[in-house]
């Protein structure tokens, strides 16, 4: 039994992968300003020591988020590329 590549539901599913990628951007930025901006200041909305650390533990973490991207925006070029050539093949 020969299987069709469902050219369609890959192309929606890279579509969605993208919305996905650029709502996480979105949602890790405001996060990092959130933090920045509120989180160990001096201004009196959450400073202590509890605050630093909660920062300086978001700080680290948010070092990896540029990698988590890049991964994201990689994996999005892989599938286009995949797409691309199969339906070379397919065409041929």
């Amino acid at each position: 039994m020969e299987e069709k590549i469902e050219f369609v539901e890959l192309e929606k599913s890279l579509l969605r992968l993208r919305q996905l990628t650029e709502k996480m951007n979105h949602a890790l930025t405001s996060m990092d300003i959130l933090i920045k901006d509120n989180i160990n200041t001096g201004v009196g909305i959450w400073d202590s020591e509890q605050a630093a650390l909660f920062r300086e533990k978001w700080e680290l973490l948010s070092q990896d988020f540029p990698d988590i991207m890049n991964t994201f925006q990689h994996q999005q070029s892989n599938l286009d590329l995949f797409i691309t050539n199969m339906k070379k093949t397919e065409e041929e």
